[in-house]
């Protein structure tokens, strides 16, 4: 019945060949299956390879070679996700208009999203690493995608691709892999995205503004790091805006709005509609960083299995499927299981019974903005055509791309170069008349060891193996927390951290000398570091890891808020404190949701939340009534968790968006909040004393206090929620105004496609900085639609590793109708654990895969 109430939306709804398609498909899904006891020849293989899908649609592979296991796991996932990996495929290589047309983009265009990709040199840096890599590891990802390749041939086209009339799937390459690889180190590599926005800031308002609205040097009290491990040493914390820009800044912003410069002949590409709004979320939040993921590691004197336990759950964007992919994989004795990339060949985040590991976004700050002087050779009237460097004109690079576009003619787009990186205002159009003329300059490839690292990790037998393998990465900066059977727990941090002299790394730097220039990396030596602490524990939450002054160089600039760090701190010595963690109790840890500010805050605000008075002559007493007596945690049935949103929506705009032209109805406030990370400044706003000038209103002769703006402020929500959710506060529950939906990137709008491709919409906790985080962006005040969060949890007892649970955030295929489809949802919304390797069942679907006859 769905099927056919799906065709008959999708009949209403729309005409033409992908109407049709789509009809067919779901009245008849055609997802892949095998027959228990099936046999299959595969090219390429060495030795027959047992294959085993379980009752959960997660994989087993047992082999004799390594690299046919690699193979076998190639073939699996492009039949599970093929849809997705060449979607990604396409936005790392600059390649998403020849997919599907040049349409908007959330603010940009798909050319726009091409343009940035394909200049930041993607393909052309897995060029690069597939070189350095060494011959044992070019082997296995070879396997890898040469197991790909033989799904591709076998022409059973995913319905995405059927949808968008694509006849075939071209070939997969290891440079495919690769870019995909270079896509997600780019959205690791930190801050280029708050420096575009601060400098956007400053020149629309001045550098008093945006410390106000965006501060450059905010820091947060706490840090992962034992004060054990911390430096001796106090290190003075360097300016973030240097003089030298500072009064130059009013010309350079003049100059880049002046400047005429236009990479694309508009016309030349005419836009045929929208993208679906969850791809333009999707390829954001790949691109932009991620904000999210939590850690831990508990050391085996505080647990009950007497072995250390680790949880990990990466918060990445949500997308169904998800964005991982789970294997387990068997070479002769050695076993590795986890989780890993659609598109990557090797485990990301696993254990192998030996080790077991997670990681989360660091916020080490790989990525500079420098501000130029431009300079012209021709009269005024043309683009700019170079930069005044140590008193020396340098004319710009210019380099060409030629873009496919479906449905239109190739296009021809031109970026300006400088000797550090590509010039922002060519690959941004928000920016590009915001901002002075300003050069992105990056950490380079390293050593090109990355994936060699990725094979050891997975080898590693103990704690200081593992931590050898982590030393040859140089793109995948992270902070990783690991554990060992033997009884070690350990974090480590390893990536090329640059090393700045005399500035921060916050705002921009003078792009017209080199005494701004990178002097070299810290050695990885150095890098901040902690191996089985006193206290018995080690965890990351995305926030500082070492506090600034303890650290020779700024470090993890822009960190994410404490928030989460703090409460799984407060809940791991909780349960120390009981006696000793269980696995159980550590999964438990990862559905918590509660904001662990709010006690303090509450107390704080007790005069304005917790007063008595006559509900009839005071219209907010229904809210506070409900604030005060909020325990902090975002539940599905909470109003007070609705109300608390809404006022932190109206304090932003009253604290912060008056120092802006326009205020909070301006096209630049909403997309200054547009990043996961501007989260940080909810809670730095939160901890501003009373006295703090943030608080005043700009706009107004009188001199506004903490209490009157958050009075006026909470006013502005009630009023915003009557208006949204109606008079009756009881329907403002939070699970049914922010209900959560796994969707398609195709689908995110609903309708007869949605009602194929997503799930259904159903209460969930968690917010923007509860441990379970479901994160939404600040610009979308109407949906408040959860686009980050955990995709999956791990937990891993090394006192019986083979016992490890997970929960998955979907399913294992991105077939829709298959019954691996989404069929992991509700065990994970309500944290469920599953078995991550169980044993053989009766209900298992086996297949052998051989060689072909002849080969070997």
């Amino acid at each position: 019945m769905p099927r056919v109430l799906a065709l008959l939306a999708l009949l209403a709804l729309a005409t033409g060949c992908a109407a049709v398609r789509l009809a067919r498909y779901a009245v008849r899904p055609d997802a892949p299956s095998f027959q228990d006891g099936a046999v299959r020849v595969l090219d390429g293989l060495r030795a027959p390879v047992e294959v085993a899908q379980r009752p959960d649609g997660l994989w087993r592979i047992a082999a004799s070679h390594e690299t046919d296991a690699l193979l076998a796991q190639g073939y699996l996932q492009a039949r599970d996700r093929l849809a997705q990996m060449d979607l990604f495929r396409h936005l790392a290589r600059g390649e998403l208009a020849a997919w599907i047309g040049n349409r908007a983009f959330g603010d940009r265009t798909t050319l726009d999203v091409d343009r940035l990709n394909r200049f930041l040199g993607f393909r052309e840096k897995a060029v690069l690493l597939y070189e350095r890599t060494s011959k044992e590891e070019r082997a296995a990802l070879d396997a890898f995608v040469q197991g790909v390749n033989r799904w591709i041939d076998e022409q059973h086209l995913p319905l995405e691709h059927r949808l968008l009339g694509v006849a075939s799937v071209r070939a997969w390459t290891v440079f495919d892999s690769l870019s995909i690889y270079q896509l997600l180190q780019y959205g690791l590599a930190s801050n280029a995205d708050r420096e575009i926005r601060r400098l956007a800031i400053a020149c629309a308002a001045g550098l008093e503004a945006l410390e106000r609205i965006w501060p450059t040097d905010f820091e947060f009290a706490s840090h992962a790091l034992p004060d054990a491990d911390l430096r001796a040493q106090w290190y003075p914390s360097p300016p973030a805006v240097l003089p030298e820009l500072a009064a130059e800044l009013p010309a350079r912003c003049a100059e880049g709005r002046a400047d005429g410069f236009d990479p694309l002949d508009a016309a030349s590409a005419p836009l045929r509609g929208r993208a679906p709004p969850g791809l333009v979320a999707l390829a954001d939040a790949l691109g932009s960083g991620w904000s999210a993921s939590n850690n831990w590691a508990v050391s085996g004197a505080h647990t009950a299995s007497g072995r250390p336990i680790l949880s990990s759950d990466p918060h990445l964007p949500h997308a169904n499927p998800p964005l991982v992919w789970g294997v387990e994989l068997s070479v002769g004795e050695a076993r590795v299981a986890g989780f890993t990339f659609p598109g990557l060949h090797r485990i990301v985040f696993g254990h192998n019974g030996h080790v077991a590991w997670g990681a989360t976004t660091n916020h080490v700050d790989r990525q500079d903005l420098l501000v130029l002087r431009g300079r012209r050779i021709e009269p005024d009237g043309v683009p700019i055509q170079g930069y005044e460097l140590d008193e020396t004109f340098v004319p710009f690079e210019m380099r060409t791309e030629v873009f496919a576009v479906r449905g239109g003619d190739p296009v021809r787009m031109t970026v300006r170069f400088t000797r550090d990186g590509p010039l922002v205002n060519d690959l941004e159009p928000f920016a590009a008349r915001r901002i002075p003329l300003t050069a992105l300059h990056g950490a380079p490839l390293g050593r090109g060891a990355d994936l060699d690292a990725a094979r050891l990790m997975t080898r590693a037998r103990t704690a200081a193996e593992f931590e050898a393998a982590l030393d040859l990465l140089d793109l995948g900066c992270a902070s990783w927390v690991f554990a060992d059977a033997e009884g070690s727990i350990a974090f480590r941090s390893p990536c090329l951290v640059p090393i700045r002299s005399g500035w921060r790394g916050t705002f921009p730097a003078p792009g017209w000398s080199r005494r701004f220039a990178w002097h070299g990396f810290l050695p990885k030596s150095e890098l901040p570091s902690s191996t089985n602490p006193a206290r018995g524990w080690l965890a990351s939450a995305n926030g500082p890891v070492v506090p600034a002054q303890r650290f020779p160089i700024p470090y993890n600039n822009d960190a994410s808020a404490p928030l989460r760090f703090l409460r799984i701190a407060e809940r791991l010595e909780a349960e120390i404190a009981r006696g000793g963690l269980t696995a159980e109790a550590s999964a438990a840890i990862q559905l918590d949701a509660r904001y662990p500010q709010w006690p303090g805050l509450r107390a704080e605000l007790a005069e304005l939340l917790c007063r008595t008075g006559d509900a009839a002559s005071d219209p907010l007493a229904g809210a506070r009534a409900r604030l005060c007596a909020w325990d902090g945690r975002m539940e599905p049935d909470s109003v007070a968790a609705t109300l608390y949103v809404l006022w932190t929506h109206a304090i932003l705009d009253r604290a912060l968006a008056d120092e802006l032209p326009g205020g909070a109805g301006s096209e630049l406030w909403r997309w200054v909040q547009s990043l996961l990370q501007f989260e940080a400044n909810v809670a730095w706003l939160w901890s501003r004393p009373e006295e703090a000038v943030v608080w005043d209103d700009a706009r107004t002769l009188a001199r506004e206090t903490r209490q009157t703006l958050l009075e006026a402020a909470l006013a502005d929500a009630v009023a915003a929620g009557r208006a949204r959710f109606g008079s009756n506060l009881e329907s403002w529950r939070w699970g049914r105004v922010r209900p959560f939906a796994l969707k398609h990137p195709f689908a995110s709008q609903g309708g007869g496609l949605g009602a194929l491709l997503n799930s259904e919409a159903a209460p969930a906790p968690g917010d923007t900085e509860t441990v379970f985080k479901q994160q939404f962006l600040r610009s979308d005040r109407e949906a408040m639609q959860p686009i980050v969060g955990p995709v999956v949890r791990l937990t891993v007892d090394l006192g019986d590793p083979w016992a490890a649970t997970y929960c998955l955030a979907g399913g294992e295929s991105g077939w829709p109708g298959s019954p691996a489809y989404g069929n992991l949802l509700d065990d994970w919304r309500r944290g469920r654990g599953r078995p991550l390797t169980p044993p053989p069942s009766p209900q298992d679907v086996r297949v052998r895969f051989m060689p072909r006859a002849g080969t070997r």
